[in-house]
């Protein structure tokens, strides 16, 4: 996986640097990385009222943990370190409404060179992180970045961004607030 992954970060960005989205939030949880990434890993997004209602306005399926919600969006988790790190990529051509973009796994862009023309190409990374900060306290970071392949898929995903970035950041935000509530009760 890391070697196709790899090839997904050469194909996307070449030569020269190529323009990239990103955010980050972070939360300051009361417990061990090890418990804390077990949480992490458990909270459901559909138990956050918001959240469900806006991906059933975006007409996505209704989301699970944060990794069955990752894999339904057509991600494939690139790292998993119980207690470290958990983070996913995907990769694809953008599309419509609907969807973001045509999920290509990074197995499966290696073999076809799917992307090899990228006017509409983007590779989406998203990681959390657990760093412990004291005892039994971990400062969890939930990152994202999007690379885009071209100027062309810049500028419409520049759109999208533009639009959805107040969405994300709430999500982000119930997100965390649902996982430190757990790990605090």
């Amino acid at each position: 996986m890391a070697a196709a992954a790899d090839q997904l970060a050469d194909l996307l960005t070449g030569a020269e640097e190529r323009p990239h989205f990103q955010l980050s939030h972070r939360a300051d949880l009361p417990l061990a990385p090890p418990e804390a990434y077990a949480v992490t890993d458990s909270v459901r997004l559909d138990e956050i009222a918001i959240v469900r209602w806006l991906f059933r306005l975006r007409g996505i399926f209704r989301p699970g943990t944060t990794r069955e919600t990752m894999n339904g969006l057509g991600f494939e988790t690139q790292r998993d370190e119980p207690g470290k790190e958990i983070s996913f990529l995907g990769a694809g051509r953008l599309c419509g409404r609907r969807r973001l973009y045509d999920p290509v796994g990074p197995d499966e862009l290696a073999r076809s060179r799917h992307l090899a023309v990228p006017a509409r190409s983007i590779a989406i990374w998203a990681a959390y992180r657990f760093e412990p900060i004291g005892p039994g306290r971990t400062l969890l970071t939930h990152a994202t970045r999007v690379r885009c392949a071209s100027r062309a898929a810049w500028l419409l995903f520049g759109i999208y961004w533009i639009a959805t970035r107040p969405f994300l950041d709430l999500i982000r935000f119930l997100l965390l607030r649902a996982i430190r509530r757990r790990c605090a009760g």
